[in-house]
């Protein structure tokens, strides 16, 4: 069964935005990290670099963009942005990161705009970030998102799900996720103590 043996909200923007860099900057072997889109702005820019030193560092950096997603997110950046987003991509890429964008396979799916809207962020420390926040500024300064931080069985199951989404993961990174959550006490989370 699966079971969360600790639950962190992140209604504060700050807060996640904060949490979701420090898990980047933390990361020893493996980051993944799926988005509906990235703008090239600060938090934006501010993330990929992030990224590129994890993966120039050693770390596994596996990041996923919904096709769709993107394109409605470039309709807000300049042409000059663009560009610049899709170079810092390509030198994510370059470095060894596995950049992928997400496009379903049915065509009427594709031509309706169907996507992922999943945005999910693990590392073999254990904690996932699982909510509604994408890689722009807006998320964290403008629009009303919510996401939690996650520990326990579930983080697997969520990071297993990575794979229904368009990404793909190492078999050996889920064993690693699955004994992290073996060896924590699942407790009973009390949702009548927080605060929202």
């Amino acid at each position: 069964m699966l079971s969360a043996s600790h639950v962190r909200p992140l209604w504060d923007r700050v807060v996640e935005r904060d949490s979701r860099l420090e898990k980047i900057q933390t990361a020893k072997q493996f980051l993944y990290l799926s988005t509906f889109y990235i703008e090239y702005d600060r938090f934006g820019m501010t993330a990929l670099a992030a990224l590129l030193r994890a993966q120039r560092r050693g770390v596994e950096v596996n990041l996923l963009i919904d096709g769709f997603g993107q394109m409605l997110g470039n309709v807000v950046m300049s042409q000059q942005d663009r560009q610049a987003l899709a170079a810092e991509l390509r030198e994510l890429q370059a470095a060894g990161a596995i950049v992928t964008i997400y496009r379903p396979t049915n065509f009427i799916q594709r031509r309706l705009g169907g996507g992922q809207h999943v945005k999910l962020q693990v590392s073999e420390a254990g904690e996932a970030i699982f909510g509604s926040s994408n890689l722009t500024r807006s998320s964290f300064e403008g629009w009303n998102e919510f996401s939690v931080a996650l520990r326990g069985s579930v983080v697997t199951a969520l990071l297993q799900s990575y794979r229904q989404i368009g990404g793909t993961v190492r078999a050996d990174h889920l064993r690693q996720l699955e004994d992290a959550a073996q060896s924590t006490v699942a407790k009973p989370v009390s949702y009548t103590h927080l605060t929202l």
